[in-house]
């Protein structure tokens, strides 16, 4: 039998209201779904749930029906105006410590993922997830040392300076790799200045939006804001050209500057047209280096070397 499981947590100050650890969701003759507390007594005291469900026949059911647990709790956490998060592990054991385990001890270990996992009931099965909270020292010498050296340049912001710095620092808070690197991205997006086209190519659009409201057409509205937006640059060259100016021959996942912006925007209108990416990407690599390059640009940018 094969069987699924999600981790998430509610926001902090909410909780089921039940002094059980494990309650049924659903249930039929062979199959149960069940909400269980993770690191509490009860359901009540916890901030952190296992979504699991159980006994199904074939890899095929457990993932159509794994896939439709994890978009109920995402409807379910939109319908309550409250938001639940899937919780992403801050690290693995080693391949040879689960072969240790399982000849030693009869016992498959399995490192959680984000979201949805799914498994088979073959044999034993513990799942490991690295969730405790990490506490980096920072020295405040260094802090006194960093802060005084920015504060002394008298910074001024631009409007467009301060939104992708706030944009960069909320990245951070973000537990979804989606989610932050889309954040990342569209700090980046926020300092680009869109260029206008030359003025013969500007003076021949015109004359197309003019023609075209003299159309009848449904879609006229629509292919007449599609034409002012050609009056601007695409936003990916401005981009390249952006990230070209300030960071120069800086290489990111092994690609120049320029050409890894354009590979990081392709596939954010990827995840925003299809919710998915095209091709297999380790998206937590990418998004490295995506905060090392939007680093780098920032301070570039607002004159901080």
């Amino acid at each position: 039998m094969f069987n699924f499981r999600i981790k998430f947590q509610l926001p902090k100050s909410y909780h089921f209201e039940n002094t059980l650890n494990t309650i049924d969701v659903l249930r039929n003759d062979t199959r149960c779904i069940t909400l269980s507390a993770v690191g509490a007594n009860s359901l009540n005291e916890s901030e952190k749930y296992i979504l699991e469900g159980k006994n199904f026949e074939s890899e095929d059911l457990v993932y159509i029906n794994g896939q439709n647990a994890r978009a109920s709790l995402l409807l379910w956490g939109t319908k309550q105006g409250i938001g639940i998060t899937f919780l992403k592990p801050r690290g693995a054991v080693f391949q040879s410590f689960i072969d240790l385990i399982r000849n030693k001890y009869g016992v498959r270990l399995i490192n959680e993922r984000e979201g949805l996992n799914i498994y088979d009931d073959s044999a034993p099965t513990s799942f490991v997830t690295i969730l405790a909270d990490v506490r980096c020292g920072i020295s405040t010498d260094v802090f006194i040392n960093t802060f005084r050296g920015i504060f002394q340049n008298n910074m001024i912001l631009t409007e467009k300076q301060n939104l992708a710095l706030e944009l960069y620092n909320a990245s951070y808070s973000e537990q979804n790799d989606r989610a932050r690197f889309l954040t990342l991205v569209t700090a980046i997006e926020s300092l680009i200045e869109v260029p206008s086209w030359s003025k013969q190519a500007e003076t021949h659009i015109n004359e197309l939006i003019k023609l075209t409201k003299t159309f009848e057409l449904n879609e006229k509205e629509e292919l007449t804001d599609a034409l002012v937006r050609l009056k601007k640059d695409s936003i990916t060259n401005s981009g390249k050209v952006l990230v070209k100016k300030y960071l120069q021959d800086n290489k990111y996942d092994n690609k120049a500057s320029d050409e890894f912006f354009k590979f990081c925007y392709d596939i954010r209108s990827q995840l925003l047209h299809t919710g998915k990416c095209e091709q297999e990407i380790d998206l937590s690599h990418l998004v490295g280096e995506l905060k090392r390059m939007t680093s780098d640009l920032l301070l570039k940018h607002v004159g901080i070397v």
